[in-house]
């Protein structure tokens, strides 16, 4: 016969904790955006009474669908800040009641915030590498942050001044482009991206690359085409020692094919 367990044993806390977290997990469905199929990472009421992650349904709508995709009836466009369901799914998953699948993009989301507000703190003291973390944030819209091109060049400009090769070359794109309230300066696009190439920066003298291959960002950057330099420069981008940080591999794949295409020209 086998042993009786006492009341309030681990298993039977271990039981309950179960029935706890499928509970949890089960009401936590009901605020998975219907678009998704996610918990919304920034959650809208919509004029169906349904909840929705923002950009989804911003999405949708501008797509001309006039019908409630969760209920396929008509719906206005009107769209409310849902902050309480956000401070309910921010509370779930820091204590750990969500967690797994369901809170996969939330976690990172948390992460992502955690590292840029450090990040912040870090520049805030001087630190040119932080700079450079929170200008690709704010010029691509990742880790956590919208993408707000003016703002990524501000901290590529003070992370520039501060002498960081890196941010020299995306200051340089800035110029090239003429974006984010930035004038097109085409001599100043060329000159941090050579100043930033020549101090160990990969990205500048893949800038460089690109630049006698033909192949300028935001339009002509007044270099002669030469692939022998180009070759040169190129090489340069995809050398493993520092300072610059290595190219991201997509980039890294293109200028791999562009030296395999053109290089022996």
């Amino acid at each position: 016969m086998p042993p009786l367990r006492k009341r309030g044993s681990s298993d039977d806390v271990g039981e309950e904790h179960k029935r706890f977290k499928a509970t949890i997990e089960e009401n936590a469905s009901e605020l998975v955006c219907p678009i998704t199929q996610e918990l919304p990472l920034d959650p809208v009421i919509a004029e169906d009474g349904h909840v929705y992650d923002r950009a989804a349904i911003e999405r949708w709508i501008a797509k001309g669908n006039g019908k409630s995709p969760k209920t396929n009836e008509i719906m206005g466009t009107a769209l409310l800040p849902a902050l309480q369901v956000k401070n309910m799914i921010i509370s779930m998953v820091k204590s750990g009641a969500l967690s797994g699948a369901m809170a996969e993009s939330w976690q990172k989301q948390l992460h992502d915030q955690q590292c840029i507000q450090k990040c912040r703190a870090a520049a805030a003291t001087g630190d040119t590498d932080a700079m450079v973390t929170l200008a690709n944030s704010y010029l691509t819209g990742r880790c956590g942050v919208e993408k707000d091109t003016a703002k990524g060049l501000e901290w590529a400009k003070r992370g520039a001044d501060g002498g960081n090769v890196d941010c020299m070359a995306l200051l340089s794109v800035g110029y090239g482009c003429g974006v984010g309230g930035w004038p097109r300066n085409i001599s100043m696009a060329v000159c941090l991206a050579s100043q930033a190439a020549t101090l160990g920066s990969r990205a500048g003298a893949e800038l460089l690359g690109y630049a006698f291959a033909g192949k300028n960002i935001g339009g002509p950057w007044g270099l002669p085409r030469d692939n022998n330099l180009a070759a040169m420069w190129f090489r340069k981008a995809l050398e493993p020692e520092p300072p610059g940080r290595p190219l991201t591999d997509i980039r890294r794949r293109d200028v791999e094919a562009w030296l395999a295409k053109h290089a022996t020209e």
